[in-house]
């Protein structure tokens, strides 16, 4: 799905540099890394947000630079994404347009009830609400859900989790599971809560400085290898042991 090579992206104090790295189709991958890792600026240069110093991307086949990439990607990093002054009906149906998928107002609301149970949608009539009245709770559920809606075979979204209360991070997690079974679509999400990443991933990459510190499927990040790693994978070590303890409490 992603193929990653000679990587290297440079800001003023910070180096992005990747010498090689392979997504396949269907991967799950948890993003996690301390504050200025590189995460964002990961997840920016594979959505051809940010100029890159040299590297080559390639996404299903298709050469980076060819954008024809982006008719099968949903994607949601930040509010930026947003466009404050329009209603949440007018922004999910202008996404829609830019897949040729716009829709009526009565169609829209049709789909839409696919996604009430994960966003609560109906129940705070958000979709007449204009974005930026919105608490950032609620931002985050249109940008999670405008990335989604698409029926994308590649999801990225950045710190998805971050100002959302642990019922509707639930319901967002099982989403993508389920989305990730039906469709086999590719997922790559950043963040540093481990007790969401670590039932919906298949792989965990931890970025230090710059650089991938470590690579693993769920299957490897057993206590040897934990050990050597850092504050952030050493939280997967206790986060585990704990699931353990309690399953054997049960």
């Amino acid at each position: 799905m992603i193929k990653i090579q000679n990587l290297s992206k440079t800001y003023k104090n910070f180096r992005l540099s990747i010498h090689k790295l392979l997504i396949s189709n269907g991967d799950v991958v948890g993003i996690v890394g301390h504050n200025g890792s590189g995460k964002s600026t990961f997840l920016r240069a594979i959505l051809d947000l940010t100029q890159l110093n040299e590297g080559e991307i390639i996404i299903d086949s298709i050469p980076h630079r060819s954008m024809g990439w982006k008719a099968f990607t949903g994607a949601y990093l930040d509010e930026s994404f947003l466009i404050d002054y329009l209603t949440v009906y007018e922004y999910i149906n202008l996404v829609l347009g830019f897949y040729d998928k716009r829709l009526k107002k009565q169609d829209l609301e049709k789909l839409l009830e696919d996604f009430d149970n994960i966003f609560d949608l109906n129940s705070t009539n958000i979709l007449n609400k204009k974005i930026r009245t919105l608490s950032k709770g609620n931002k985050e559920k249109v940008g999670i859900l405008s990335a989604l809606i698409v029926n994308p075979k590649l999801v990225i979204l950045d710190e998805p989790f971050a100002n959302l209360d642990d019922e509707v991070k639930q319901n967002i997690r099982n989403e993508l599971i389920l989305l990730n079974r039906r469709t086999g679509c590719t997922i790559l999400l950043s963040s540093n809560d481990l007790g969401v990443l670590i039932p919906l991933c298949t792989r965990i990459i931890v970025f230090e400085k710059g650089k991938i510190k470590s690579n693993l499927t769920m299957n490897e990040l057993d206590d040897k290898a934990l050990n050597l790693f850092g504050n952030i994978e050493s939280r997967i070590e206790l986060y585990l042991n704990n699931q353990i303890n309690k399953d054997n409490r049960m």
